[in-house]
């Protein structure tokens, strides 16, 4: 994202960083690869997205989908997902 620096700063001194909120900077595909093995499920809630690649990879792994009820996640996720 741009303009979220504030925002990084938040979630960087937030209390519960590191125990149950993380934040990985540009994880590699073998840390992808984990999370998405350990995931429950994808939410990836976004006004205006290009692609949605998240989306792609979670259903590659099986993981159930919640997601913005824009266009281009109905084009890519179809019925798989569950749309708010």
């Amino acid at each position: 994202g741009w303009l979220i620096q504030d925002f990084i700063s938040r979630l960087q001194s937030h209390s519960l960083l590191n125990t149950r909120l993380f934040w990985l900077e540009q994880p590699n595909d073998q840390v992808l690869h984990q999370l998405y093995h350990h995931a429950a499920a994808l939410l990836f809630l976004s006004q205006d997205e290009g692609f949605g690649l998240p989306l792609v990879e979670a259903a590659h792994h099986g993981i159930p989908i919640i997601c913005s009820d824009i266009a281009v996640f109905h084009e890519l996720a179809g019925e798989y997902a569950t749309y708010v």
